[in-house]
């Protein structure tokens, strides 16, 4: 399996290096002025038939501060629509906008259930405080969050959701 990233420097976050321990292949996209290159991401998709994941941080990309224009987000989604691949939208910066306009998510565009909605509240309300959220297919959801790899916590609250038919 092979993930893709936004870039080579997000290889060194802790998220991506969790795919690591799955012996994912990390292959990098650059990053321009707007966000994520998207003939280069087009190009890779093209040359390499086994990514299955799309790594994006859309909203103040760390460590570049880019957020990812409208029309990139749209291009990503339509791009992961076209090969096959799923979005993993990481947006914990997206709350922390002190200027301009909020740009709709990748999430939002969604109509074929093919992007994770990753977000946190440590940079609204505390740095100390690490809770986060997770949006996704009820697929997806139910096999990550009935892994091992997921914290008890989750795992309780989940069952509880489910059982009440949320």
């Amino acid at each position: 399996m092979a993930l893709k990233c936004q870039e080579v420097m997000s290889f060194r976050t802790l998220k991506v290096n969790a795919f690591r321990s799955y012996n994912a292949q990390l292959l990098g996209v650059d990053i321009e002025p707007d966000g994520i290159s998207i003939e280069q991401l087009e190009e890779t998709l093209k040359t390499h038939d086994n990514i299955k994941l799309l790594y994006t941080i859309p909203n103040f990309q760390n460590p570049t501060g880019v957020t990812m224009s409208l029309a990139k987000r749209k291009a990503v989604y339509e791009l992961a629509k076209r090969y096959g691949v799923m979005i993993l939208e990481d947006n914990p910066y997206g709350e922390v906008r002190f200027h301009g306009e909020d740009i709709p998510s990748i999430k939002s565009l969604d109509t074929e259930g093919i992007v994770i909605y990753v977000g946190s509240f440590s940079k609204v309300l505390s740095a100390g405080i690490r809770v986060g959220y997770v949006l996704a297919p009820l697929e997806i959801a139910r096999k990550w969050w009935s892994s091992s790899k997921a914290p008890m916590c989750i795992r309780i609250c989940s069952r509880r959701c489910w059982r009440k038919g949320s």
